[in-house]
């Protein structure tokens, strides 16, 4: 990612409008190599976020888990989660709760098979719904 390396010689900001900057910034940002990395928000309501300081808050562990609960919670181009929003996926993650967790290191290794993609996946929705781990979908 430009921004990232960038930021390693000089301040940088990255202007946009959707939450996958954010997240991506988040999950590649190299904060022992940052000097500034800003993230603007340009909608309505607008925000400015210090990925440096906001990395080192929320930990590494969490920042990785990003990617994953993004893609499973809903983006700007994904359906999100009938009744559950994307702040129960985050806390939950925050919490480091061990289902949730375990479930994102295993969205997240390469070349997984369509079935523990699948499994984990369905893990994953139980926990959010507070069922039982031998229920199922």
């Amino acid at each position: 990612m430009a921004a990232t390396s960038m930021s390693a010689f000089k301040s940088t900001s990255v202007i946009g409008e959707e939450t996958n900057l954010l997240v991506l910034l988040l999950f590649h940002a190299d904060v022992s190599k940052c000097t500034a990395l800003y993230f603007c928000s340009n909608k309505v309501k607008s925000y400015v976020y210090n990925i440096k300081v906001l990395k080192l808050v929320l930990g590494e562990a969490v920042c990785n888990d990003l990617l994953f609960l993004h893609a499973f919670m809903g983006s700007d181009s994904v359906s999100r989660v009938f009744g559950i929003g994307k702040k129960l996926g985050f806390q939950r993650i925050v919490k480091r709760e061990k289902t949730m967790t375990n479930c994102s290191k295993a969205f997240s290794l390469p070349k997984q098979s369509q079935y523990v993609v699948e499994m984990n996946g369905c893990k994953a929705i139980v926990a959010l719904f507070n069922a039982d781990q031998n229920d199922s979908l």
